[in-house]
């Protein structure tokens, strides 16, 4: 397993994840990241692999900053 060290020197950012129980479907997330979609009640559905590939480190810092209910975290 790498360390966040080793994912950042890597360029990878680390795995982003939602509190589904905090969530409170704001939209935030969608609208600042790809790889992010909403479901049918607007909560967030996370393809970890193009948020992974195609966000950089800081648009996914910035999400996690931003999101309303800080439902959203990096593992």
């Amino acid at each position: 397993m790498s360390t966040s060290a080793e994912r950042a020197a890597s360029g990878r950012t680390a795995p982003l994840a939602v509190d589904r129980v905090a969530c409170s479907a704001h939209g935030v997330c969608a609208q600042l990241l790809t790889g992010v979609t909403l479901d049918e009640w607007g909560y967030p559905v996370v393809d970890e692999a193009r948020v992974a590939a195609e966000n950089d480190a800081d648009a996914v810092a910035r999400a996690v900053r931003l999101c309303p209910a800080r439902a959203l975290y990096r593992r």
